[in-house]
């Protein structure tokens, strides 16, 4: 303030003045600012290493993290396509297996946990049709050995099976009966 114009400054005491406040009091004062910046700047420096170390570490946590989870993932999808192979594929080859057996003439049952799944409800079919067809098969015995009385009843209106073992049977009664009679007729 004491040097505000050019003349000011030829001025001695006006010169010498400002040269006594610059050095009493606005060089101490700066340097004192010079330091609380630097500080500042070497404390600002500190946290910026300190960060970029957790920053470090979170990058390094997060990769195990992902590659944890990546395993993890890997690992029930072995489990769960063993577990579905066990659930979905056995008991379908066991229906298979029973299928291409009928086809043989050979009457077999599938043994599958009960439950409230298709599959479960595909065994039980299988499993019925397996019954049915064995009495089919005990009807059929039944009629080779001459017992014409023995009851069955056709699977179904569409039993094609079925309604042919009825009429053989009654057929065969029928002949049966002709033949006891030409047998009691030539014995007379």
């Amino acid at each position: 303030s004491s040097l505000q114009n050019f003349e000011d400054y030829n001025d001695p005491v006006a010169k010498l003045e400002a040269e006594r406040i610059v050095e009493d009091e606005l060089l101490p004062r700066t340097l004192s600012l010079n330091a609380i910046l630097s500080g500042i700047i070497s404390h600002e420096i500190k946290i910026r290493d300190q960060r970029n170390k957790d920053f470090g570490k979170s990058s390094l946590h997060l990769k195990t993290a992902t590659s944890f989870l990546a395993i993890i993932i890997v690992c029930l999808a072995v489990f769960l396509s063993i577990y579905m192979a066990r659930v979905i594929i056995t008991p379908v080859k066991k229906i298979g297996n029973i299928v291409n057996d009928l086809g043989k003439g050979i009457i077999g049952k599938v043994t599958h946990k009960k439950g409230n799944d298709e599959i479960s409800e595909m065994v039980r079919s299988v499993n019925n049709l397996c019954e049915k067809l064995q009495r089919t098969a005990v009807f059929a015995a039944e009629i080779g050995n001459k017992n014409f009385n023995a009851h069955f009843q056709p699977l179904g209106p569409e039993d094609t099976l079925g309604k042919a073992l009825v009429a053989m049977r009654d057929n065969i009664k029928l002949s049966d009966e002709k033949l006891n009679d030409a047998q009691h007729i030539a014995h007379i």
